[in-house]
C-alpha cells in the first residue's frame, strides 16, 4: 500500500521487478551485502552482512554508507507493517547517479 500525501491509500501491483549488487566503495564495503530491489518504479535497498558484525560495525557501515553517493531514503524496521516516505526523501535515477555508480564499481574492482 501507498499512502498519497492527501491520505488516500493505494495498492501498488507489482508489473516490474529488478534487483542489483549496489556497488559500494566506501569503508566496510567488504563486510556487507547491498541489493537494490525495484518494484514498479519504487526502489529499496537490502543490507546483510557476510558474518555476524557488532552492532558498532553495522552503525559506523550505515552511518557511512547514507553519506555515500545515492540517497538512501529513510531506514525500515524489520518489525513495521507500513511505510510512509516523504516527499523530500524521493529520488530517481538520473544520469549522474548512474555515472557515479559505475566509477564506484570500477573502484571495487581495482581493490
Amino acid at each position: 500500500m501507498v499512502r498519497l500525501d492527501f491520505g488516500e491509500e493505494k495498492m501498488v501491483h507489482p508489473e516490474g521487478l529488478r534487483c542489483a549488487e549496489i556497488p559500494y566503495d566506501g569503508v566496510l564495503n567488504n563486510r556487507f551485502m547491498i541489493r537494490m530491489i525495484a518494484i514498479n518504479s519504487y526502489w529499496f535497498y537490502t543490507i546483510a552482512p557476510y558474518r555476524l558484525e557488532a552492532k558498532v560495525k553495522y552503525s559506523e557501515f550505515l552511518n557511512r554508507f547514507k553519506n555515500w553517493r545515492i540517497q538512501p531514503g529513510i531506514r525500515v524496521c524489520p518489525r513495521s507493517s507500513s511505510l510512509e516516505v516523504p516527499v523530500e526523501k524521493t529520488t530517481y535515477f538520473h544520469i549522474d547517479l548512474y555515472k557515479s555508480m559505475e566509477k564506484a564499481a570500477k573502484n571495487r574492482r581495482v581493490r
